[in-house]
C-alpha cells in the first residue's frame, strides 16, 4: 500500500513490458549485441492480459449521453460511432474521399447531388487501433444522414468529415475531454453507471470508445 493512503500499486501492464522489450531490442539490435545468441533458447514470459466483460451500453444510457453533449456536430459523430462500430480515432480520421453514395441497389453513384443517393457509405482503412489490420465498410446511419450529407457537400475531399482541425490527435483528444465533462453531468444526473470503473483499474467500464459496443448490444 502506498504511504497509508490504502491505494495499491497496479502491476506494470502486458503492453507495458512489450513496448519496453521492443526499446531493447532495438538498440541491442543497433550496436550488434544479439549476433551470438540463440533465441531459441530465449524465452520471456508474458502473463495474458486479463479481460473483463464488456459493460453493455444500454439504449438510454446511450440516448442520454447525446442528449447530455450540446454541441451539434458532436452528437452526430458520437451518435455516427454508436450506429457504424466505428472507433473514435478511425472515425476522427474519416476524411470526404472517404465516403461514397451508393443507391438502393448498393451501385457507386458519381456525387452527393444525385437523386438516387439512397445511403453514405464509408471505408476504414487499416491502420494503428483497428487490430485486424483489415479495410471495412460501414454506414452512416439514416438518422444523421441529412446533416452528414450537408457537410459533405461544403467541403472538398481531403478535408475530415466529423471535425474542423488539422489533424485527427487533436481532434480525438478533444472527444475524450468532452465525453469527460459529459460524464460529470450525467453522474450528477443520477447515470451511477457511468462512474464505475474496471475492478483492477481506475479507468471507467464507459468510454468514449464504449460508443461502439452499442452497435453490437
Amino acid at each position: 500500500y502506498c504511504n497509508g493512503t490504502k491505494q495499491k500499486i497496479n502491476a506494470i501492464a502486458p503492453s507495458t513490458k512489450d513496448n519496453y522489450l521492443m526499446r531493447v531490442d532495438r538498440m541491442n539490435r543497433y550496436f550488434g549485441l544479439y549476433n551470438k545468441i540463440d533465441f531459441k533458447n530465449i524465452s520471456i514470459d508474458k502473463p495474458k492480459k486479463i479481460k473483463f466483460k464488456p459493460k453493455p451500453l444500454l439504449r438510454e444510457t446511450f440516448i442520454e449521453i447525446l442528449n447530455t453533449t450540446t454541441l451539434k456536430s458532436r452528437k452526430v459523430f458520437w451518435q455516427f460511432l454508436g450506429q457504424s462500430a466505428c472507433r473514435d480515432m478511425e472515425g476522427c480520421k474519416i476524411r470526404k474521399s472517404h465516403c461514397v453514395g451508393i443507391d438502393e441497389n448498393a451501385k457507386e453513384l458519381r456525387n452527393f447531388n444525385d437523386p438516387k443517393l439512397d445511403r453514405i457509405r464509408v471505408s476504414i482503412y487499416p491502420e494503428e487501433g483497428n487490430k485486424l489490420r483489415v479495410e471495412r465498410e460501414t454506414f452512416v446511419h439514416k438518422d444523421i444522414q441529412d446533416y452528414v450529407l450537408n457537410r459533405l457537400q461544403s467541403i472538398d475531399d481531403n478535408d475530415f468529415v466529423f471535425h474542423d482541425y488539422d489533424n485527427a490527435e487533436t481532434a480525438e483528444n478533444n472527444e475524450s475531454s468532452a465525453f469527460t465533462a459529459t460524464r460529470v453531468k450525467m453522474i450528477e444526473n443520477g447515470f451511477k453507471e457511468m462512474d464505475e470503473r474496471k475492478p483492477t483499474s481506475r479507468q471507467h467500464r464507459i468510454t468514449i470508445h464504449t460508443l461502439r459496443s452499442f452497435f453490437i448490444s
